[in-house]
């Protein structure tokens, strides 16, 4: 499937970094892990590893099935979309390598989704989850006279090309996609680079001939004779799942295979005077090819609207100088440094998060509960915010006043498609979807005598509490989720706290008592007459789709309503004496509790690894410092440890776990503390200073 090479490219000069905290995981880190690049830690069905920089320089792009990899200058990887396959948490290999990277293949789908990486010295990096042996690398393959030239990830198996000049595929035998045929390798029949599709390869080799080996059911064995061994040498070949792509050294290009979708009807301009193509991708079902003046050209299937090239790109100082395909995106690296994506956004594989790694450090995190809530909102200290993730009406989009002087945010919650905010001037500002008016709070909220002292946003509702413990509620109403019962609000009955979700609202008073109302056939807006007893009074509710939690002031969690994927099944021994709970949260599915120890517990539903929640979150080496849930996804936002830049470990002290990681990476900048873009003795002078204990 798609992959590219590192191909140098004209790049600006670097600037200092101030490194924070986020974490995207569904593995758990090794103890000896470089820290991540963000002050972020998400565990589930979207994430990333590190966000791009405005001092980031890109030389490479690749697109997976719902996933897209930056290979960046100084040999990082910054990878963002669908995470559920951990396709998107690079092992430490990989991002402290001992020898640079130069080539990534974001992998093909099937059942989990696998990338790699190959490294210069020839030897190889898979990661992710598979079922079919994609992972399972040959013995001997990329060492010795195996060392690796090219590397492809298809749907159901591996191919590497070797330094010998023969190839060799592993995984899951279909249609002969592991048989690689016979004579390749000797003299000019030498591979040099392989793609693998959806049970078949195309290899290329030094003469530039093109051979195929395994599933041939729709014609992709029928290379045309304009190119390879009877026409103009191939320079390099693309596969999508059921087809390929050759670029010819004249500049033509030349597409076989399943046609269904127009894939295979290459443009007729392509090719002539001033369009000669220089390097081509192929999608699931489209196909791309780069031209000579820096044009992107996109054909195929665009139901996801991947083949809608975004105005601009091509023209004078937006120039292409890299692309990539993937199932249902697309992806060029432009002259100016810049990524340009466009097509599905569905696990927000185009929509990289930007530069949160510079400013006010982040106090608050909120992804949509309700549904898969593919979206995050992160607000800082000095009341800016960032967005990203999923943003087909708008919801990774604020108002571009927002944050400025003025229009700090002071709160803020992320409902399933749209986001509510607090700003210092007591009003609020939504954006995203407006379905059911719940982007359209009373115009009386924020008024002096309306002030705002919480709020939350769910699927379809929003709710506020005033300062005079009264709530509103706005937005739908079809199952009485607005409807406030007359009693909150009277004296002793006051509002602290309300949750919203997919149907229901919760209300925690300053008695400790707790009200539900709204959508209730599962019992979720039913509270249980034992919770709200005086003697342990409620300090926290969080409304999920279909349950209930509530936190007890003696540090116990109750749960009530729908138990289908295990959301109130509350593990034995959280929230007792011995271990209290300090916060919780309810996402669609699934609940997370923070425990008085600092550490994560979470339980229900896992499909997308949203409660695998990775080794030592919470620890005195990640400690949290807020926790949201959402459908698919968990995320925390980790403390800021610095200042301890020489603690390569993150485990505040600085000793022979650091001395280690700092040879792993000589002659790189992945150890590079004094910034002068290498690995070396200087770093190892610093880093002796630092021993010991890290300063708190």
């Amino acid at each position: 499937m798609p992959h590219v090479g590192s191909t140098p490219i004209s790049l600006i000069s670097p600037v200092s970094r101030t490194t924070l905290s986020i974490l995207i995981a569904t593995i758990a880190a090794s103890p000896t892990a470089p820290a991540e690049d963000s002050p972020f830690r998400f565990y589930g069905e979207i994430g990333f590893n590190r966000s791009l920089e405005s001092e980031d320089r890109p030389v490479g792009v690749a697109a997976g099935w719902a996933h897209s990899i930056v290979l960046l200058d100084d040999g990082r990887l910054a990878c963002f979309g669908r995470n559920d396959s951990d396709e998107c948490r690079p092992p430490a290999s990989v991002e402290l390598p001992t020898s640079p990277i130069v080539e990534v293949d974001a992998g093909g789908g099937g059942i989990g989704v696998v990338s790699g990486v190959r490294f210069e010295d020839g030897s190889i990096e898979l990661w992710g989850v598979d079922g079919f042996g994609r992972l399972d690398v040959p013995a001997g393959v990329g060492t010795g006279d195996q060392t690796v030239v090219s590397l492809s990830v298809g749907r159901y198996h591996t191919v590497a090309a070797l330094a010998s000049g023969g190839a060799v595929a592993w995984g899951a035998e279909a249609f002969g996609a592991l048989v690689v045929p016979d004579g390749l390798g000797d003299g000019v029949n030498r591979v040099v680079e392989v793609d693998a599709g959806n049970c078949f390869t195309i290899a290329r080799t030094a003469w530039g001939d093109l051979v195929h080996w395994g599933d041939d059911r729709f014609q992709q064995a029928n290379i045309p004779v304009e190119v390879g061994e009877w026409g103009e040498p191939a320079t390099q070949v693309a596969v999508g799942e059921y087809h390929a792509v050759a670029l010819a050294a004249d500049g033509t290009v030349w597409a076989w295979g399943l046609n269904t979708s127009g894939q295979c009807t290459v443009p007729d301009d392509i090719g002539d005077p001033g369009r000669r193509a220089v390097a081509v991708a192929a999608g699931s079902f489209h196909t791309m090819a780069l031209l000579e003046d820096g044009e992107v050209r996109c054909w195929g299937w665009s139901e996801s609207g991947q083949c809608s090239v975004p105005a601009g790109v091509g023209t004078t100082g937006r120039r292409a100088v890299a692309i990539a395909a993937g199932e249902m995106h697309s992806i060029a690296l432009l002259e100016d440094d810049s990524i340009v994506c466009w097509g599905s956004n569905a696990a927000a594989q185009c929509r990289p998060p930007l530069d949160l790694n510079t400013g006010s450090p982040f106090v608050e995190v909120t992804t949509g509960a309700s549904g898969l809530g593919s979206h995050v909102v992160a607000r800082r200290a000095d009341g800016t915010i960032a967005c990203w993730g999923l943003d087909m009406v708008g919801q990774s989009s604020p108002p571009e006043d927002l944050g400025t002087p003025g229009r700090r945010v002071q709160r803020v919650e992320a409902g399933s498609d749209f986001n509510v905010a607090l700003v210092e001037d007591g009003t609020l500002a939504c954006w995203g979807s407006n379905s059911y008016g719940k982007c359209d709070p009373p115009s009386f909220l924020g008024d002096p005598t309306h002030a705002i002292i919480d709020l939350d946003a769910g699927k379809h509702h929003a709710a506020a509490v005033l300062a005079d413990g009264s709530v509103i509620c706005w937005g739908q109403n079809v199952y009485g989720q607005c409807e406030v019962p007359g009693i909150v609000g009277q004296p002793g009955y006051r509002a602290t706290q309300v949750s919203v979700a997919f149907g229901h609202t919760l209300v925690l008073t300053e008695m400790g008592t707790v009200f539900g109302f709204g959508h209730d056939y599962h019992g979720q807006a039913t509270v249980p007459a034992d919770v709200n007893t005086p003697w342990n009074p409620v300090v926290q509710v969080a409304a999920g789709d279909n349950f209930s939690m509530v936190l007890h002031e003696d540090g116990a969690v109750r749960c009530w309503g729908f138990n289908g994927r295990g959301e109130c099944a509350i593990p034995v021994g959280i929230g007792t004496p011995e271990n209290p709970v300090i916060e919780i949260a309810a996402g669609s599915a699934h609940s997370a509790v923070r425990l008085a120890d600092g550490s994560v517990r979470c339980w229900g539903w896992n499909e997308y690894g949203q409660c695998s929640v990775p080794v030592d979150l919470g620890s005195a080496r990640q400690p949290i410092r807020d926790l949201t849930v959402g459908g698919a996804t968990t995320i925390a936002i980790v403390e800021d440890l610095s200042p301890c830049p020489a603690d390569l470990a993150i485990d505040r002290v600085v000793n022979g776990i650091d001395l280690g990681l700092l040879f792993q990476a000589w002659g790189t900048s992945a150890a590079d503390l004094d910034g002068d873009g290498t690995t070396s003795g200087s770093d190892l002078a610093q880093l002796f200073v630092a021993w010991g204990p890290c300063p708190e």
